[in-house]
């Protein structure tokens, strides 16, 4: 009787007795996995900053001019997520009815 494929001996085993392919590795074909020397471990990622100080909001916005100041305005002052506030036109606002508008906006 001819010996099945190494492979086909390890699809049996897996199969037979529910391993993951961790153990599989591991188990099935007898062979120590081993420590793995002179590894670096991933850096972590430099992050940004998730609020921005009030001078830092200040020298944003004295940078920008009309149509990117009012969007930044608008997302710091107001909270909008960016694409609902890119997708602001003149005609939802109501004229019978008042929004509360950032101090940075109206006192600018």
């Amino acid at each position: 009787m001819v010996k099945p494929k190494l492979l086909d001996q390890v699809k049996y085993a897996v199969r037979v007795r529910h391993m993951s392919y961790r153990t599989e590795q591991a188990n099935v074909l007898k062979r120590e996995i081993g420590w793995v020397n002179n590894v670096e471990r991933a850096k972590k990622p430099t992050r940004l900053p998730v609020v921005f100080s009030k001078r830092e909001v200040t020298e944003i916005l004295l940078r920008l001019e009309g149509t990117k100041w009012l969007i930044a305005s608008l997302l710091y002052g107001s909270g909008l997520r960016l694409l609902d506030c890119l997708r602001l036109r003149s005609k939802n606002c109501s004229d019978t009815r008042t929004y509360p508008l950032p101090w940075s906006i109206l006192m600018s």
